[in-house]
This record gives structure tokens, C-alpha cells and sequence, in this order.
């Protein structure tokens, strides 16, 4: 299971960018975990967007939003739900397939019953002390923000049901994606979580406190850089976790995906709610992206000429050198600043056109970039836009990198 913001090996959308961004930020791109869904209730109580839903072969289930704000808002007014109410909602198969996501951490029926009912415990009189695990103050937070904001997530699920972002994710995937790797028909699961917009089994669950937070429009961005994510991005080892000259590579592909992904999701320009419990940390500074790349150039400049040369040292340090790398928070930051400069010098069609390939990728960026001046000018420097700020890499490097990429993805 996969999910969404921003670290290169999370995939699970918001919650990645929370701990990605925030740790140096946090959507830690998130959760990991896996499940089987019972689809019964993506058909039989799903609400679904009409004609647009069907035209675009997305399915809308708000099911379990609609059944979670009954309660909540029952049980903020002071009123006890019923212990049996509560279970059987953590048992709907839209909430069980979320649970089951959390693999190996799966969620208990009962234990989830308890939280949900602990974020109200003070408007219910409760007394008692009360086991405050993580998960206990993290879902119940997001589960408040969602009650209070219960009036405007209903709105925003409407433009999903019966308005047009379906569709809008429809024309977005088809840009983007294969049209085989699409899941037909993709069902779309409202539900109050985590702060993340996640991916299991194909489909996809979207946090009701992240809507809000974020808006339609970013909500939509986001389940397109997911599915990218998950289901047409270059697939390959984790850049740690090989050796040598591969580990060089992997870098480059790890980049081109986050890249193309954050170009998607427009990452330099996501907001969110300063209200939201944990997802106001999340403050993008786009100068930071670009400064990065900068970094990022140097250190490619600085570190690899000794290891070009010498196979043997290319041998015994290239995964040190990825980790380093991985140390720095570089890939996801430089590989979207490398996917901007393509955009603006080069036009997105050629942004389309290379990102099922880390050589055509990697020589499309150094081609844009040989349009800017060297050397770079500083990032949020007066009169410069932020893509003038992404430099070349030298002929020394450059050409060698491109060799290295060749060779180990010969067919992406």
C-alpha cells in the first residue's frame, strides 16, 4: 500500500510531505501497509457522481464520511453513540480496508471504536484515566478537525459527487499516466484518518481533515501524484541499498520520479489549513527547493570526479555517496527543480515526454539548464525567476552521468 508528500521512498501522499517537509517537514509522501477490500459498499452505498462519475469511470464512496459525521457530531453535542454504532462503522469495508492498510499495525474494531470515541471524551463526561497511545491523540485531533470543519468537508465531497473533480482527475490521469496502469473504474474512499491521502488495493482513501485543509483542487492534484506514484513512476532499488556505480543511477532515477511527481502535484506551491492539528507545519518555501538543487550540483561536482575514475573507489563508495545524498533530503527537492527548469525552458510536452526515462529525463534537464546563466544566480534573487537558479552540470560530469544512466536503465 502506498500513500501521499514527500519522501522518494513513501509514496502515500500527504502524510509524506508532513514528514518529508517537516522533518524537514511531513505527507512521510506517510503510511505504508496493504489490504484486501470488500467492494460491496463502493457500490450498494456509495454516493457517486452521477453521470460525471460514470463518464469518467471514477467511483465516489462517502459512505463512511457521512456515517463518521453522524456520530461525531452526536457525540460533540454530548450525546452517547452506542458502542455498537461505533464498531460496526470501524467495520464498514471502505474503514476495514483503510485498517487493514496499516499492516502490520492493523488497527482493532475495538480499539478504533475507543479512539474515536476518547477525541469527545470531555462533551461525554467520561472519567477514568485513559491510555494516550500516539494513535489515540493523532486520529483523534484529525477526528475533531473533521467534526468542526464538518459543514465545508460536506461541501467539498459534493464537488466530487455530484460536480466535476472527478472528471478533472480523469483528465489529469490521462496526461500523466499510461492508460492501462489507470485502475478502471478507480474508487475514491472519504474517510476520517490520517493526514495523508493514501493508495491500497487500487484504490484510493482520502483523508476528510486533508481535504479540508488543502481544498478540492490540491485533494485532486494529489490522487493523480499518487496513483504517478505508485503505478507509472520508474521502478528501482532504494539508492541505499545497492553499491556502486547502480547506487549513482539510482539517485538520478529516484530524482526524475520525485521530479515528475511534484511537478504533478505543483509540491512548490501546496498549502494547507494553519488551523489543521499537524498539517500547518507544512510551510513550503519554494527558494529551498531550487537552493537545494544548487547543493545538489555541487556535490555531484565535488564528490564524483575521484569515483569516475577510479572504478574501484566507484566500487567501494557510491552507496556511501547515495547516502549522503539521502542525508541531505536532496532527491526530492533538486528533482523537482531539475522537472521545473524542463517545464520553462523546454515546455511541458517535453516534461511528458521523458518521464518514463532517467537518461532522457537527465539529458533534457541538462539541456534546459545550459539555457540559464552561469554562473547560477542566487534563488529569490530580485528580477530572476526560481528556474534561472537550476545550474548545468560540467561536460566532466555530465557526460559520464549520462553513460552510467544509459547503462542501467537501457529501456525506461
Amino acid at each position: 500500500m502506498r500513500k501521499i508528500v514527500h519522501l522518494t521512498c513513501d509514496h502515500n501522499i500527504v502524510r509524506a510531505l508532513v514528514t518529508a517537509l517537516v522533518l524537514t517537514a511531513m505527507l512521510a509522501l506517510g503510511l505504508a501497509g496493504c489490504a484486501q477490500e470488500d467492494k460491496s459498499d463502493t457500490a450498494a452505498q456509495n454516493n457517486s457522481s452521477d453521470k460525471n462519475a460514470r463518464d469518467c469511470q471514477i467511483t465516489v464512496n462517502a459512505a463512511p464520511w457521512t456515517a463518521f459525521a453522524t456520530m461525531a457530531n452526536q457525540m460533540a453535542a454530548g450525546h452517547e453513540v452506542p458502542r455498537t454504532d461505533l464498531e460496526d462503522y470501524c467495520e464498514m469495508p471502505a474503514v476495514t480496508a483503510w485498517r487493514q492498510s496499516q499492516a502490520p499495525n492493523v488497527p482493532r474494531v475495538g480499539n478504533m471504536a475507543n479512539w474515536i470515541e476518547g477525541a469527545w471524551w470531555d462533551e461525554l463526561g467520561k472519567t477514568g484515566k485513559r491510555k494516550l497511545n500516539s494513535n489515540r491523540v493523532t486520529l483523534g485531533r484529525g477526528y475533531r478537525y473533521s467534526q468542526e470543519n464538518s459543514a465545508e468537508i460536506d461541501a467539498l465531497v459534493a464537488e466530487f459527487t455530484s460536480g466535476n473533480r472527478v472528471c478533472e482527475i480523469r483528465d489529469l490521469a490521462d496526461v500523466w499516466l499510461t492508460p492501462a496502469n489507470i485502475p478502471s473504474p478507480l474508487v475514491l474512499n472519504f474517510l476520517p484518518a490520517m493526514a495523508e491521502v493514501r493508495i491500497f488495493e487500487d484504490e484510493i482513501f482520502i483523508d476528510t481533515s486533508v481535504l479540508r485543509a488543502g481544498g478540492a483542487e490540491q485533494t485532486v492534484q494529489q490522487v493523480v501524484t499518487l496513483l504517478y506514484r505508485k503505478l507509472e513512476a520508474v521502478p528501482g532499488d532504494s539508492p541505499i541499498e545497492v553499491d556502486g556505480e547502480q547506487a549513482i543511477a539510482e539517485c538520478l532515477r529516484v530524482m526524475m520520479n520525485a521530479g515528475v511527481a511534484g511537478w504533478i502535484e505543483q509540491t512548490t506551491a501546496v498549502h494547507f489549513d494553519r488551523k489543521h492539528p499537524s498539517l500547518y507545519k507544512v510551510v513550503i518555501i519554494p527558494e529551498d527547493f531550487f537552493r537545494k538543487a544548487q547543493e545538489t550540483a555541487r556535490n555531484l561536482e565535488n564528490h564524483l570526479p575521484a569515483l569516475f575514475a577510479d572504478p574501484a573507489v566507484m566500487s567501494a563508495n557510491g552507496e556511501s555517496f547515495a547516502r549522503m545524498l539521502t542525508g541531505n533530503n536532496a532527491f526530492s527537492q533538486t528533482g523537482i527543480a531539475m522537472a521545473t527548469v524542463i517545464v520553462a525552458r523546454l515546455g511541458e510536452e517535453r516534461l511528458l515526454a521523458v518521464r518514463r526515462s532517467v537518461p532522457d529525463f537527465f539529458a533534457a534537464y541538462q539541456e534546459a539548464a545550459l539555457m540559464n546563466t552561469s554562473p547560477a544566480p542566487e534563488p529569490g534573487a530580485a528580477g530572476i525567476e526560481l528556474y534561472e537558479s537550476v545550474p548545468a552540470l560540467s561536460p566532466a560530469i555530465y557526460e559520464p552521468l549520462l553513460a552510467l544512466v544509459k547503462k542501467h536503465f537501457p529501456n525506461s
